[in-house]
């Protein structure tokens, strides 16, 4: 049977005492780079892992919970989702509202930590991560499409949400983006509205990643709840920083529709679009958005249900984590959450 290497073990091979082998493999500034660096690679070379079980009892013992603690995640913020993080009504906040909800009824701590920039200060996240006996990652979407951080994840079990961290090919909860748009449109035929299609406007940060889900479902449902017709085709905007008013009028003069979804952060500007029109929101057209924050009263459309995504991403992990599943899984499971449609005066019926 393999010897279970404990910090007794390491401190007689680095010549420490075994309190300071404990300080460095829970990076502690007390103790000099140097030292931290001889200890980690002394605690890989002879295979060290932490007791995950004693960490558990420990922190049990601690914190004074009645709940069995099973030990911590951790939830990877990137630096330029600062304004995100900021917005306590993002999606982001939402999805770890759900996933501390979730946490806490499961026994596990999450703890939230930012993404170095460089590889080599993400590669040393890992290793320290590793050495405090942490095996499940939470990885929110990104701002672009991208790669997840530099770590050596075949020691992790890890997550994802959406489709914008292309590689690894982890385990994966997202809205349901093509659903929720029939949803919306659905829901505008039932309050009445007769042609009814959405503006999709490429080039924010929410949508890069699945705007054309949004469209694929919008189109569908147009031509599948159109009255008579092939339906209106939604139309797709370029958001560069030139005016849209031209292309948006020609698009409304030709098919007149009289209710429309917007893709996520841009339905305010689509509205004040629509104004400088001449045409007023809900009197001579309805506007419903296809991702309404929790808080959001001005506006119909799609509650994402972002707590709820955040709740399954912990379930998802922590299955993962009883399997004893590290690394990129053979299969990848992808889960989706439907959105609920919720009224709002810019569409109350036709």
């Amino acid at each position: 049977m393999k010897k279970v290497i404990t910090q007794k073990d390491l401190a007689e091979a680095t010549g420490l005492n075994q309190s300071t082998v404990s300080l460095a493999l829970r990076n502690d500034p007390r103790v000099k780079e140097a030292t931290r660096r001889h200890v980690l690679e002394t605690a890989r070379r002879l295979g060290y892992r932490k007791d995950p079980m004693l960490s558990a009892l420990a922190s049990y013992r601690s914190r004074q919970r009645d709940s069995v603690f099973h030990g911590t995640l951790v939830w990877l913020w990137r630096p330029e989702l600062l304004q995100y993080r900021q917005d306590q009504d993002s999606a982001w906040n939402r999805y770890l509202e759900g996933a501390r909800r979730r946490c806490a009824a499961l026994g596990y701590a999450l703890e939230t930590l930012e993404v170095p920039a460089s590889p080599q200060e993400q590669r040393r996240l890992s290793d320290i991560l590793y050495h405090r006996g942490i095996e499940g990652i939470l990885v929110p979407p990104q701002q672009v499409s991208s790669e997840a951080p530099h770590f050596q994840w075949e020691q992790f079990a890890a997550v994802t949400f959406g489709w914008s961290v292309r590689e690894p090919n982890f385990h994966a909860v997202s809205p349901n983006h093509y659903q929720n748009a029939i949803t919306l449109v659905k829901n505008l035929h039932r309050l009445g509205y007769e042609r009814v299609s959405g503006v999709v406007l490429t080039g924010g940060n929410y949508d890069r990643a699945h705007f054309h889900l949004w469209t694929h479902g919008l189109q569908d449902a147009s031509r599948q709840y159109a009255s008579s017709g092939p339906g209106i085709p939604p139309l797709l905007l370029k958001k560069t920083g030139g005016s849209i008013r031209e292309v948006l009028l020609r698009w409304l003069d030709k098919y007149r529709p009289d209710a429309i979804g917007v893709s996520a952060e841009h339905t305010d500007l689509l509205v004040e679009e629509l104004s400088a029109l001449g045409l007023k929101v809900p009197n001579d057209i309805a506007v419903a958005t296809l991702f309404r924050p929790a808080s959001e009263s001005r506006y119909a459309g799609i509650y994402e249900n972002s707590t709820h995504i955040g709740e399954a991403a912990v379930d998802m992990l922590a299955g993962a984590l009883r399997r004893r599943e590290h690394g990129m899984p053979p299969v990848r499971r992808m889960m989706q959450i439907e959105g609920t449609w919720v009224d709002g005066p810019t569409a109350p019926g036709a």
